[in-house]
């Protein structure tokens, strides 16, 4: 900052590489350590409690019938789950488009409307369509 200004608080923190580490070293685990790492007996229960583990879990599973078969799977059809809406939802064209008159005077007032809206949405653009046409 310039010499007479104080320094201004910026809204950005700058991080600092391991400003937010604890001071202390961290703490042993709390839990109870399951024999000596270096003890073979110990290590062979230990593995012999996670096999024991992985085969109650592989019977836990449901067990299917022997007589049914897994379900197939479907092929995706676009469009196949879409409901077909009767024709008669639709409404009806007229055949007569109506007096050539009022249908122009229509289509004139849909541009002039468009020619509004633009300009209130962009200034700049006011002159791009003419409201006189």
């Amino acid at each position: 900052p310039p010499a007479g200004r104080p320094a201004a608080r910026s809204p950005i923190r700058q991080r600092v590489p391991g400003a937010n580490l604890p001071a202390a070293p961290p703490a042993a685990p709390a839990g109870p350590l399951i024999g000596d790492p270096a003890d073979p007996s110990s290590a062979r229960a230990l593995v012999e409690a996670v096999q024991e583990g992985v085969r109650r879990a592989e019977g836990d599973v449901g067990q299917a019938p022997r007589g049914a078969e897994p379900p197939q799977l479907s092929r995706r059809v676009p469009g196949a789950n879409l409901s077909v809406s009767p024709a008669q939802s639709m409404s009806p064209t007229s055949a007569d488009p109506g007096d050539p008159g009022e249908v122009r005077d229509l289509i004139t007032e849909f541009e002039a409307g468009v020619a509004r809206a633009l300009r209130e949405v962009n200034p700049a653009r006011r002159h791009e369509e003419d409201p006189t046409r």
